[in-house]
């Protein structure tokens, strides 16, 4: 993992405190004498995690399913003296502890939740370590442990009741719906309804209305900058960061384009014209108005789809999702959402030259699917989050899931 000092993660510790960025175990001791990492909903401390048994695993999935309904920190290495963080003791051998916690996380708690952790090893011995361990907030909740449902309250874990596991169960649909209807919402409200469209949505589960005032208000062109920075580490078909244009206040933040918001787009047939808007609360909107090429003339015209274009715009705007949620400090679930529109009977392109034809057309006047996924999952595996996203479309054109390896 790391040596004596930590790469720079914000860790939510709960609304009414401030993130926490330590980046050694010197920091990690004052944050404790100063009362940071006291227990609470989102906080869980234990000094350390006891042999493989039956018991102990079941614990410790019983913790990581209660922090996964809204999101949390546990961290292995410290003393909990009565809900007070109190002695920093370390743990020896953290790199296996980290495995173990994992395969928990995996197989005892049901959904399965994703972990994501980090080292602060003592300066003077690198066998020593405290292991913080972020459990997002989770887009399926709530996840059982030992045949029950968890929750947490002031002061730790608890089960939940039968009416908390309906709500919350009713939340879960609902979200997944939601992000659904958005995306139609998206794709129905577009000037252009004639045109080969791609959309692209991104909405945060929980979080702050106003997580991004601050960029979209007083600093639009640097927030532009943060998110060209993201989108062009990830440009492989379509280089999203060159078609960013200016930024344009908007309702509900920022609306990045060459032309003005409330032009005419109906009128620019031969216009690959880009469209980003950014809310105040993380939420994004992406509207392409060409995605796809018409080729001869009716009756014998066709649609060409590139499906790398679709693919690598999504991988950079799920990539541009997961800074926003960075710049944001946005934790917890999110609703993505890939929409091609006008395709029935297209055909798809995998590269310059190289066409799908015949029995490999298009069934459906769009294309729409939506996932849901978390923070920590579009930072660290945006590739593989976007081919989620992409998938099913490259699997009705080609007969196959597999992702482009060649540049249209």
């Amino acid at each position: 993992m790391r040596s004596a000092t930590i790469e720079a993660v914000a860790y939510y510790l709960g609304p009414d405190r401030p993130r926490w960025t330590p980046s050694s175990w010197a920091e990690v001791v004052q944050a404790a004498a100063d009362g940071i990492l006291d227990e609470t909903t989102w906080m869980e401390l234990k000094q350390d995690i006891p042999s493989a048994t039956k018991g102990a695993t079941t614990e410790l999935a019983r913790d990581l399913a209660s922090l996964s309904l809204h999101g949390g920190l546990l961290i292995v290495g410290i003393a909990d003296d009565g809900g007070r963080a109190g002695e920093v003791t370390g743990v020896r051998d953290p790199h296996r502890l980290v495995q173990r916690v994992d395969q928990v996380a995996r197989d005892s708690v049901s959904p399965p939740v994703t972990i994501h952790a980090q080292l602060s090893t003592h300066p003077d011995d690198p066998t020593l370590g405290v292991v913080l361990i972020v459990i997002e907030a989770s887009p399926l909740p709530p996840h059982m442990a030992d045949g029950d449902f968890w929750g947490r309250g002031d002061t730790g874990k608890r089960k939940l009741t039968e009416p908390e596991i309906r709500l919350y169960m009713d939340r879960s649909l609902q979200r997944r719906a939601g992000t659904r209807d958005l995306l139609e919402q998206l794709v129905n409200d577009s000037p252009a309804p004639d045109l080969h469209r791609m959309h692209f949505l991104a909405h945060p589960f929980s979080g702050r209305p106003d997580a991004l005032t601050d960029w979209v208000h007083d600093d639009p062109r640097g927030l532009q900058t943060k998110l060209q920075w993201a989108a062009h580490l990830h440009a492989n078909a379509w280089d999203l960061s060159q078609w960013m244009g200016d930024a344009h206040q908007a309702p509900g933040g920022v609306t990045y384009s060459y032309v003005q918001p409330g032009t005419a787009i109906e009128a620019m047939d031969n216009m690959n014209l880009q469209l980003l808007d950014v809310d105040t609360d993380g939420t994004l909107r992406y509207t392409l108005t060409n995605i796809a090429t018409v080729h001869g003339t009716y009756p014998n015209n066709r649609t060409i789809l590139s499906l790398p274009g679709v693919e690598s715009l999504t991988q950079q705007l799920t990539a541009v999702t997961a800074q926003v949620a960075h710049l944001g400090g946005i934790a917890g679930s999110w609703g993505l959402g890939v929409a091609v529109t006008n395709l029935h009977g297209a055909v798809g392109r995998l590269r310059d030259g190289d066409e799908i034809t015949g029995r490999h057309r298009f069934p459906q006047r769009h294309y729409l699917h939506t996932i849901t996924t978390t923070s920590t999952a579009l930072a660290a595996h945006p590739a593989a989050e976007a081919h989620r996203l992409t998938a099913t479309l490259r699997r009705v054109l080609t007969g196959s899931s597999r992702p482009a390896t060649h540049r249209p």
